[in-house]
């Protein structure tokens, strides 16, 4: 009985992850986590920042945007947020992805203001590069092909915040994730089936 329920349960799993896989490729919100640290904070906002503080966060856009004539998908990016330090910023509505002579993410900025400062605009700024323009990567850009790997807070009476960039990648979606579990579990029903036979023999 209780190896018919295994295979009962392993039928199960293949069917599942099988019918995962074999879903029709359709319009998937995609994830980008990044890291990188502050490299430059001019005298306006060094009550709030430091030189060498972390900046980490993710931003999400639609894998099926479609560029402008520019190169550009405007409102292509859902969300846009992260830390720096404890300074928390968030996008403010829809943000742009540029792929134009290298690769831009920017939003406009809703987080506290530093003194009389007010945040108005993030952005990661990657300079160079060989992207194809309008094209949307859905695979984070290789960082060593630009000649610069920019992460800037701007405000509204003109103190620019800037760091760089360090890594870019991507967070898997939930079909991945499952597909993983499946894996997971497909190898715990095999050595229980072992075990299970292991035991019949030596009764």
């Amino acid at each position: 009985m209780l190896l018919r329920s295994v295979f009962s349960l392993q039928s199960f799993l293949v069917v599942l992850a099988f019918s995962m896989i074999a879903q029709p490729v359709e319009a998937a919100i995609v994830v980008f986590r990044f890291e990188g640290v502050v490299t430059d904070v001019p005298v306006a906002l060094n009550s709030e920042f430091n030189v060498g503080e972390t900046i980490e966060g993710s931003y999400a856009f639609e894998s099926t945007s479609s560029p402008d004539v520019g190169g550009n998908f405007i409102g292509a990016v859902l969300s846009f947020e992260g830390m720096i330090g404890d300074y928390k910023f968030v996008t403010s509505g829809l943000g742009d992805i540029g792929v134009d002579g290298g690769y831009t993410v920017a939003g406009f900025t809703q987080a506290n203001n530093v003194g009389s400062q007010v945040a108005i605009l993030h952005a990661i700024q990657l300079l160079g590069g060989s992207l194809t323009p309008g094209v949307l990567p859905l695979q984070p850009p290789d960082l060593g092909q630009f000649s610069a790997r920019l992460f800037t807070l701007d405000f509204l009476a003109g103190p620019r915040l800037i760091g760089q960039i360090d890594s870019i990648s991507i967070v898997p979606e939930p079909s991945s994730l499952a597909i993983c579990f499946f894996l997971l579990g497909a190898q715990v029903l095999r050595r229980t089936k072992r075990q299970d036979s292991n035991t019949n023999c030596n009764a």
